[in-house]
């Protein structure tokens, strides 16, 4: 991955086909507005996460999301973004929220973990968008399969706790299901799905992590302090698009089948067609 430059003004984007993510480039990191700030510093931290997701991708690679194909060759910030069923808005901004709409307008909109201390968008040239920071980044990967946010932890002194703020709608309950978490709807039924967490050091090895629940915040917990980790730590949830949920609930599988099948990277080859046709909101 090699992060590119791209002005704020941005064309439509329309879904085509899953895009895996392809090898990196040794060019240097530009950003979308660097006239605040050192370019040259943002260009190496950009760079750092662009490799720390690379590294990832190299070790298991059914842990990064494919792109959708267009992201690859467009703007994907400040934009809605078509995704089939639905679609996702990502801000320049870190501290604005980022959208995730469903196909009866239902709206999910999460803010980044310590948004405060994070650069503006960097796109990469395969379409993920990080935000970067000192101490640890954030990476969002638009998919069919919906919203894939990452936590690139840079160091021991980085924070254990990476909390996503959600607006949820007045009576939705925000609650902790089989490693994952899910938002309920009043009426009962399941509006969004988080897949299970997952967290990666540099060598790959499991990272211990979970979430926790307050209210309307979903806080990953990343124990990541200790003599043998290596760094930097790469940790994410997945926002599973609610088209794709409910498409996937009505091929017979149940919300805890659909976490744990996307924690394990097993959705798309185990079901095959059927669950393209979700994803594609066909």
């Amino acid at each position: 991955m090699k992060p590119r430059r791209f002005s704020q003004s941005a064309l439509p984007i329309t879904m085509l086909v899953l895009a895996m993510v392809v090898p990196p480039s040794a060019q240097p990191a530009s950003t979308l507005k660097s006239d605040q700030r050192s370019v040259a510093g943002a260009n190496s931290t950009a760079d750092a996460a662009a490799a720390a997701l690379e590294n990832v991708e190299a070790i298991e690679p059914r842990l990064i999301l494919s792109t959708i194909n267009e992201a690859a060759d467009k703007p994907v910030v400040g934009v809605q973004v078509d995704t089939g069923a639905g679609a996702v808005e990502l801000p320049i901004d870190p501290g604005d929220a980022l959208h995730l709409t469903g196909w009866s307008d239902e709206t999910l909109s999460i803010h980044l973990p310590y948004a405060r201390h994070a650069e503006e968008a960097v796109q990469l040239d395969e379409g993920a968008i990080v935000y970067t920071g000192a101490q640890s980044s954030n990476a969002a990967v638009i998919s069919t399969a919906g919203l894939q946010l990452l936590t690139i932890v840079n160091g021991a002194n980085s924070p254990t706790r990476c909390s996503y703020e959600l607006s949820l709608e007045p009576g939705q309950v925000l609650e902790l299901v089989d490693g994952g978490a899910q938002v309920i709807d009043p009426d009962g039924s399941t509006a969004f799905v988080v897949s299970q967490a997952w967290a990666r050091d540099a060598n790959g090895a499991h990272v211990p992590t979970s979430y926790d629940v307050s209210e309307n915040v979903l806080t990953q917990v990343v124990t990541h302090i200790g003599s043998d980790v290596a760094y930097p730590v790469v940790a994410d949830p997945i926002f599973i698009a609610p088209w794709v949920f409910r498409c996937l609930l009505g091929l017979g599988l149940n919300g805890p089948q659909i976490v744990a099948a996307f924690a394990s990277g097993t959705i798309w080859g185990g079901l095959g067609r059927a669950a393209l046709a979700c994803a594609l909101g066909k």
